[in-house]
């Protein structure tokens, strides 16, 4: 796995924009987040540029508890070769 971290200062409403870039290991469901998000329902996902919220347009594709993100579309096993791209605020 390899992680970049782009924080952007000047806030939004939750804090300062975040957006960390992920190569997930083959069937990796497990993501350790550089901070733990002030609120995670405004989490932002993109894989392979295509974008997922925590609450819609499809709820239960993943969670954020504390740090940690975990991928739950079994679904859509990730793999190698895709981008994925985390967005919170802090």
């Amino acid at each position: 796995m390899v992680v970049n971290i782009d924080s952007l200062g000047g806030g939004g409403g939750g804090g300062d924009p975040t957006t960390e870039f992920f190569t997930p290991g083959l069937g990796q469901t497990v993501f350790n987040l550089a901070f733990a998000p002030t609120n995670p329902e405004d989490t932002v996902v993109r894989v392979n540029s295509v974008t997922y919220s925590e609450g819609s347009p499809n709820p239960g594709v993943f969670t954020v508890v504390g740090s940690v993100l975990t991928w739950l579309d079994l679904d859509f096993t990730l793999d190698t070769q895709d981008d994925f791209e985390v967005t919170y605020f802090v």
